[in-house]
């Protein structure tokens, strides 16, 4: 339930602060945008499945 509403959150940031790239970087996650890169790639070149990157492994 939080992730859905992360995802919410950070959607509507990105339509909100649309205008100010840099506003809108620090609200999205890493993840989230180069997932969102891929899919672009993807559709561009027209393949039927976007390639994921790999969710960074998180040492701490």
């Amino acid at each position: 339930m939080l992730l859905d509403r992360m995802n919410a959150v950070r959607a509507a940031a990105r339509f909100v602060f649309r205008n100010h790239p840099e506003i809108a970087h620090e609200a999205t996650s890493a993840y989230e945008r180069r997932k969102r890169a891929a899919a672009r790639r993807a559709k561009a070149k027209g393949a039927a499945a976007p390639e994921v990157p790999a969710a960074p492994l998180l040492v701490g």
